[in-house]
């Protein structure tokens, strides 16, 4: 048995206490509302409880892996972008406003730090706590919803927040073994997605389930069995599609008037998606206004129009941090991806680590929710990064250094000369 999972009671301790971090923040919007001015003091101290949790439980365990350094280097780059700029637009904010940024991204890594090197985490039992946790919530969310503009609106979330909770939320459901409980799981997630109008987590959906088949095939003992079952299901499917022109045609079209609004006078093509390339235009302006450091961490969205976010995380960051911050931000999210590809079938839980970290990079070119500490999406994207980054080492008591040559008897010896 593991040291760390010494006991039936904690072996999956630590996955608890990170799915309901993750959780509290949604429950704190429910709460208060994603508008109210009380949130990022709520966010903060629920921030700090969770890291000051996370460091107790792991204090007393051993280390027993280290960090590359090039992830330390990017951490280190990130957080000395946050203080210059800051530095640099200091007149802007407010003292609380920047020191407690910059103490949020120290003590989330510091967190992920303990979690790392000193646990053994599951990343598919995390996923499945938080899914079941966010599932219970979801009804309630939709329940206190109104239609506006085609859409159903939460009243204290953006619809697009509660897409990505349930996005992750269908994440976690397909790393359930069981295929009927993973469906069941999977169900409301996907409704929810679908009644909130959330196009860009039905989009990170399909990837997700693209990437499962995929990766499902490739570790599958009858590769070639596989191969010849979706050669055979596609060719099934051109089959249809050219005997049953009118329905695949009516699907289609179905799916890109009424699912993704391609044509919708609000949110279609026509506009920009939802003024989206009005906003990354903006977005760029700011950062060449500013273009080493930026406007501040968290402030491009005051001087956006309508003070509208930038619907884009890597433009985000550029805004927010300039060139100094988004090579520290690239290091970090890129970086892990070659651990990833390089361990890849040796992690019990490779298909959810590289189906979060593909559809989190992918998600970033059309949301906003990239760099953030409450954000479960980032929480979980780092965590599976940094874990997937990490090195084990051996324990003492196994190191070649330890290890003493033991003399023989002086009978063994002598049989042995004769």
């Amino acid at each position: 048995m593991h040291p760390l999972r010494s006991t039936k009671v904690t072996r999956y301790l630590i996955e608890f206490v990170i799915a309901f971090w993750m959780h509290s923040f949604v429950v704190a919007t429910d709460i208060l509302g994603y508008q109210n001015t009380r949130l990022p003091r709520f966010y903060f101290i629920l921030l700090g409880a969770g890291v000051a949790l996370i460091v107790f439980i792991t204090l007393s365990r051993p280390i027993c892996a280290s960090m590359p350094k090039s992830l330390w280097v990017g951490v280190l780059i990130l957080n000395l972008a946050i203080a210059l700029s800051y530095i640099a637009n200091g007149v802007r904010y407010e003292s609380s406003f920047m020191l407690g940024n910059m103490v949020s991204s120290w003590l989330m890594f510091i967190a992920l730090y303990c979690i790392a090197t000193r646990t053994e985490i599951s990343v598919r039992v995390t996923l499945i706590i938080y899914c079941v946790l966010t599932s219970a919530l979801l009804p309630f969310i939709l329940a206190k919803s109104e239609m506006r503009w085609g859409r159903l609106f939460p009243i204290d979330f953006h619809p697009n927040f509660v897409g990505m909770i349930a996005l992750i939320s269908l994440l976690g459901a397909l790393g359930v073994r069981s295929k009927i409980g993973a469906l069941g799981l999977a169900a409301l997630p996907i409704y929810t997605m679908w009644i909130v109008s959330s196009r860009a987590s039905i989009l990170m959906a399909c990837l997700a389930a693209a990437m499962t088949g995929l990766i499902s095939m490739r570790r599958a003992r009858h590769r070639a069995a596989m191969r010849t079952i979706a050669l055979v299901t596609l060719a099934c499917i051109l089959a249809a599609s050219a005997l049953l022109g009118g329905p695949v045609r009516h699907a289609i079209d179905y799916l890109g008037e009424d699912v993704f609004l391609v044509n919708d006078k609000y949110r279609g093509v026509g506009s920009g998606g939802s003024g989206r390339t009005q906003l990354w235009a903006a977005a760029l302006d700011l950062w060449l206004e500013n273009p080493i450091f930026g406007v501040g961490f968290k402030g491009h969205q005051l001087l956006m129009p309508d003070g509208m976010q930038a619907h884009n995380a890597y433009l985000m960051v550029l805004a927010d941090m300039g060139l100094c911050g988004i090579l520290g931000y690239l290091l970090v999210v890129c970086v892990p991806f070659y651990y990833l590809f390089r361990r890849g079938n040796a992690l019990s839980d490779y298909p959810q680590r590289a189906i979060i970290m593909l559809t989190y990079v992918a998600y970033g070119l059309l949301e906003p929710h990239g760099f953030g500490f409450g954000n479960p999406y980032s929480i979980i994207f780092f965590l599976v990064a940094v874990d997937t980054s990490k090195q084990p080492i051996l324990t003492q008591a196994v190191q070649p250094s330890t290890l003493q040559r033991v003399p023989l008897p002086e009978e063994r010896l002598s049989s042995a000369d004769r």
